[in-house]
């Protein structure tokens, strides 16, 4: 309120300010002299009146003051003039010896404020001048470029013009980090292309990709039987219940404004009580490998997980609750996704062991010479509805999580410090595929949709779509590794559902490449203490622990709280291990 009070106080005195100088005067006032401005050699008359200048001033004020309001539509030319009125004086701090940011950084500020064509300009500049950039620039510059598609709705010449600007940026990129490096002929692409297509706008549509129709009659004999799931994930959609299962536990939840991003709510972990409580049967078909016809480093794996396998699990998430997922803050707020609910849960040792002997045989044996060593147990159970669509990124890397032999207590890192695993693939496992039988549906709905540079031309992407096939498993590198894929989860549609389960490949990290921050030399690990503080809030069933980072050299610094339930030490021979599970 005091702001509000502030900045209307400001503009009615600049509006008298500007009256002042169109009233006439008053007959019979003092004469005042009038108000003339000087100009020097250095500062050329540009017909700006010094009220003008003042509204200026004050307006740029106002937005440092509250830079929130500058993510609305309406203030995107002002932040495109902005961004070249500080250019103008980064140069004249340049030319009188001052030090000027990054060109990489000036990347990154540029699309956080979306600011495309001006970005594009400097990563044009990068890819000529063959610049050495991090990989983790290509996530961090991805991250920024919101290219959602939008199916069944008509864009504005406006909206169509920063799309293609978007998709134009996110090439570039893909150029410049060496991110989506394939070996893709325009021979190859016409092949492919969708018929009709040609040629036309920034986005050349390859055909999709089914397996269904892509394998000939007697390959197809390989896939199995598949079975309809639509009617189970509506019916835990319509229900919106959140109940407890015998076999299962929230081993931690962290509230939405500690989450990072932080998000408006809280995220749950949930692990099993028994061993192996969903079942886990042999496919009626042996599993086999399918290269994609163009992206060499993408296959599908058919006959994984059996229909009963993927039932189970739907049903489990049903019982358990989908928990929602929207961003608090950080730029994520801005983008138009509609993140999919979801439930986390921390698969048993003994599925997670059997799902990697059935994958392994399909799977690359070494990156970065870092021998793969398994799967990791946090599964991310999705659930896409209607205008739910997760916008084109590239997927992050991942360390091993898993339970504190000693407290119960969870740990996003569970590998030990002398051998560390880090994620290197993305491994996505569709439940169903009966997504969406309406007449409106999408022409393949909740495709998986891979962009990749065009081979022929600068400022052209090629899309490629993924028809999920239930019981598969979709693998592509992803992080740190060489060639991560720039992919999304596109629209089902209304009246659509599509569940899947992301989860990732392990690899030796130590030596073999960018892993954990917190298991290099030096760094710090995470790890839960007391919270002596927060004890009066524990309900007698939960408890809240302080998230914390040391330095191996007595520094501690907090990073977050979460909420343990009680019953994990007592259960996991942590009893009346202080302020962790019992």
């Amino acid at each position: 309120m005091a702001k509000q009070n502030k900045n209307k106080n400001k503009a009615a005195k600049l509006k008298a300010f500007r009256l002042q100088a169109t009233t006439p005067p008053d007959i019979g006032a003092t004469a005042q002299p009038a108000v003339t401005t000087t100009t020097t050699a250095n500062e050329p008359e540009l017909g700006i009146e010094p009220e003008d200048l003042e509204i200026a001033i004050d307006v740029l004020n106002t937005l440092v003051e509250e830079p929130e309001i500058l993510s609305g539509q309406r203030y995107k030319k002002l932040k495109s003039a902005g961004w070249d009125f500080a250019r103008v004086l980064q140069e004249q701090g340049a030319a009188g010896g001052a030090a000027t940011a990054s060109i990489h950084s000036k990347i990154s500020h540029l699309l956080s404020l979306s600011l495309y064509r001006q970005a594009l300009v400097l990563l044009f500049d990068l890819y000529i001048n063959k610049t050495p950039t991090k990989l983790g620039s290509l996530q961090r510059w991805v991250r920024e470029c919101d290219a959602t598609s939008r199916p069944g709705r008509t864009l504005s010449a406006e909206e169509e013009e920063e799309r293609n600007m978007v998709l134009k940026c996110l090439d570039m990129v893909l150029r410049v980090c060496g991110g989506g490096e394939q070996s893709i002929s325009e021979k190859l692409v016409e092949d492919l292309e969708e018929e009709g297509e040609g040629k036309k706008g920034v986005l050349r549509r390859m055909k999709p990709w089914d397996i269904r129709t892509a394998l000939d009659s007697a390959d197809r004999k390989k896939l199995q039987e598949e079975v309809p799931l639509w009617d189970l994930i509506q019916k835990g959609f319509e229900a919106n219940t959140k109940s407890s299962l015998p076999s299962f536990y929230a081993i931690q939840t962290t509230p939405g404004e500690l989450r990072r991003p932080p998000n408006v709510y809280a995220s749950t972990v949930y692990a099993s009580t028994t061993p192996s409580p969903i079942p886990f049967p042999a496919c009626t078909q042996p599993a086999f490998s399918i290269p994609h016809p163009a992206i060499p480093t993408l296959k599908l794996l058919p006959n994984i997980l059996p229909p009963q396998t993927c039932e189970s699990i739907i049903n489990t998430a049903n019982t358990l609750g989908w928990e929602a997922d929207q961003a608090a803050g950080g730029s994520a707020v801005d983008k138009t996704s509609v993140l999919a609910h979801n439930v986390v849960w921390l698969a048993d040792e003994q599925f997670v062991g059997e799902l990697f002997e059935r994958i392994r045989p399909f799977v690359q044996e070494r990156v970065n010479g870092g021998k793969v060593r398994g799967i990791n147990r946090r599964f991310r159970v999705y659930r896409y509805g209607p205008k739910q669509v997760y916008r084109p990124h590239i997927d992050g890397a991942w360390p091993a999580a898993g339970i504190d032999a000693e407290t119960g207590e969870y740990l996003h890192d569970s590998s030990p410090s002398d051998d560390p695993l880090w994620s290197r693939y993305t491994l996505l496992i569709y439940l169903n595929s009966d997504i969406n039988s309406t007449p409106s549906a999408p022409s393949v709905p909740g495709a998986t949709t891979f962009f990749l540079p065009c081979p022929s031309s600068i400022g052209n992407m090629l899309s490629f779509r993924i028809a999920p096939v239930q019981g598969a498993v979709l693998v592509f590198p992803h992080g740190d590794a060489r060639g991560s894929l720039l992919h999304e989860g596109s629209p089902v549609g209304d009246g659509g559902w599509k569940v899947v389960i992301r989860t990732d490949l392990l690899y030796e990290a130590q030596g073999f490449g960018e892993f954990a921050p917190g298991k290099k030399e030096g760094g710090k690990k995470r790890k839960l203490v007391a919270d002596e503080t927060a004890q009066a809030q524990g309900d007698g069933i939960n408890k809240i622990a302080k998230v914390v980072k040391e330095d191996g050299k007595g520094g501690v610094e907090q990073v977050g709280k979460v909420v343990v339930p009680v019953a994990v030490g007592k259960q996991n021979g942590g009893d009346e291990l202080e302020g962790i599970g019992g």
